[in-house]
């Protein structure tokens, strides 16, 4: 995985903020709602952490729950250089497409939203954004799926790397049965996936 994350085009704003998106899933093993779900003021560099919260509407049923996660060292810079310089773009460029805009109503055109990751076109569903992402790696990495079998090869390296409890709280799990699942794969799978897949490799 991290060979990917290092061979991402890194050309266009769109691939910057890629690598930002990519590197949340195999950094952190995110979910595509907890991408979405993202804010800027869940993100804390003073101590390189950032704090991902749990779906609103998962209380009732099975879920994932709020935790606060490390930083890669090699993430922070993509992330500063994509608040700082792209996503400002991101917003300018929806302020611009609007109809019937006024130079008044710019300051609070860009700031109509927290939301961390943005759709080329503004928009708060990154959806699209993540399939896209998805095609051009399927392209030149025919062996990765999904970003659900990117989240399950990062915890089955956790898995051989940390306490149990640890992964539980690393992986957002509710009950730890779900963490316990990754130790009962099949042992060979589990290496492949791991030798293929972690991010560390």
């Amino acid at each position: 995985m991290i060979e990917i994350y290092y061979n991402l085009p890194r050309i266009t704003d769109r691939d910057k903020r890629n690598r930002v998106l990519f590197g949340l899933l195999i950094f952190q093993a995110l979910t595509t709602g907890e991408l979405n779900r993202l804010k800027l003021d869940d993100l804390d560099f003073e101590n390189g952490t950032i704090n991902i919260e749990s779906d609103p509407y998962s209380l009732l049923r099975k879920g994932n729950k709020c935790r606060t996660l490390f930083l890669e060292a090699k993430q922070i810079f993509d992330i500063l250089n994509y608040i700082e310089n792209i996503r400002p773009r991101i917003l300018a460029n929806y302020y611009y497409n609007m109809p019937g805009r006024k130079p008044a109503e710019m300051n609070a055109a860009l700031s109509t939203t927290n939301q961390l990751l943005l759709s080329m076109f503004g928009s708060t569903d990154i959806k699209n954004s993540i399939l896209h992402l998805l095609i051009w790696i399927r392209k030149h990495y025919p062996a990765v799926r999904s970003t659900l079998q990117i989240r399950q090869s990062v915890i089955a390296f956790w898995i051989t790397k940390y306490n149990l409890r640890i992964v539980q709280y690393m992986a957002g799990h509710r009950y730890v049965g779900s963490t316990e699942f990754y130790k009962q794969i099949d042992i060979n799978n589990l290496k492949r996936e791991v030798l293929e897949f972690h991010p560390l490799d």
